[in-house]
């Protein structure tokens, strides 16, 4: 995925210039998936080069570079955008089903065979289990994780490692700094 294509911010930072085109051509050759930054700063990628993309048959995801909850609500900007520069719905990554973007990133396969859970979902076998060092340099920073036949860590981490009990991370303050209310960001 390309997030923040243009990297453009109003009245701050005009964005890259560049040939959208070919940008768009070699995204959908790829498979690469171009984002739609629907923060309102942002509006990145405009209509204008979504057009190019829609054309071009690349793929979009429309993000909203929410900092809080009240803030995801700026989806609708980037579904806008996708609507007037003529994006199919078939084209935006969020509007796959869960097993359809698990295919399109290549984490399962759609087989007749395929494993499935209580609710008849697709689910992936883990793979070997490995331990990986999440802090290098620092002790108990280590975790068990799997990954599957393609080297890929695996979506399914069910007994792959510490249980909660054993995890010794503690829960972050919840608190600002002095002055700062509840403001932090």
């Amino acid at each position: 995925m390309l997030a923040h294509p243009r990297g453009r911010v109003y009245n701050f930072r005009p964005g890259l210039s560049c040939d959208w085109e070919r940008v768009a051509r070699r995204a959908s050759e790829t498979g690469t998936v171009l984002e739609i930054d629907a923060y309102p700063d942002r509006q990145d990628l405009d209509v204008e080069r979504l057009r190019i993309v829609a054309a071009e048959g690349a793929w979009i995801s429309i993000g909203t570079d929410a900092h809080s909850p009240g803030e995801l609500a700026f989806l609708e900007i980037g579904i806008a955008a996708a609507i007037l520069g003529g994006v199919p719905r078939e084209r935006v990554l969020n509007l796959l089903s869960n097993l359809a973007l698990a295919e399109r990133v290549g984490l399962v396969r759609a087989t007749k065979g395929a494993n499935t859970n209580e609710r008849g979902t697709t689910t992936m076998a883990g793979g070997k289990r490995e331990r990986i060092d999440t802090t290098p340099g620092k002790s108990g920073g280590s975790r068990f994780v799997r990954r599957e036949a393609r080297g890929r860590f695996s979506t399914d981490q069910t007994s792959a490692g510490r249980s909660v009990a054993q995890d010794k991370r503690v829960k972050a303050k919840n608190t600002a700094p002095k002055g700062m209310k509840d403001r932090g960001d």
